[in-house]
């Protein structure tokens, strides 16, 4: 019982924050992500709350990697920014109405913010798109080159295969 009561004591202690470190960042200013976590200076916050603060961070996708520590009465933030797409082209769309629909329904383009996560649910919407026109064996190739500056360049590699059609529904017995 003394133990538990010790644990809980330590994790729901408050410490007063006093000053703000963050390093790791190029193009998101310090000021954007203390307004992204809600960071006020003097102010006593749980262990809860630091851990928000990493969360609320991550849900902007603008980092791959992020370390918030305490040190004494300093919050330690080390961020590692995601690259943003320099250029950005989809190959092998043979019908432009379609070509255009693709563009439209994708988070990832030409000078956004790229991660791994916001390419996977791109590519499912990819895969509907063409499922949904009747290509259920489609393929869809990323191909990323890292350049300079934390830029890289992004290619869809499409391959649509063939069309499927269902001429007949064959139904056997009474149901």
């Amino acid at each position: 019982l003394f133990l538990s009561f010790f644990l809980y004591s330590n994790l729901s202690a408050k410490i007063n924050i006093t000053d703000i470190k963050i390093t790791g960042n190029d193009r998101i200013n310090n000021q954007t992500i203390e307004e992204i976590i809600g960071f006020e200076k003097n102010k006593f916050y749980q262990t809860k709350d630091i851990n928000d603060f990493q969360k609320k961070l991550f849900e902007t996708n603008f980092f791959e990697k992020i370390i918030v520590k305490i040190n004494g009465t300093s919050l330690a933030i080390e961020v590692k920014e995601n690259p943003l797409v320099d250029f950005f082209y989809i190959e092998g769309v043979k019908n432009k109405d379609r070509e255009d629909q693709i563009y439209n329904q994708l988070s990832l383009g030409q000078n956004k913010i790229f991660s791994e996560q916001i390419l996977k649910k791109d590519l499912e919407k990819i895969y509907d798109i063409y499922r949904n026109a009747g290509y259920l064996n489609v393929n869809v190739e990323p191909k990323i080159s890292k350049q300079d500056k934390n830029l890289i360049n992004l290619v869809l590699k499409i391959d649509r295969g063939e069309n499927i059609k269902i001429d007949r529904i064959y139904f056997i017995g009474d149901k």
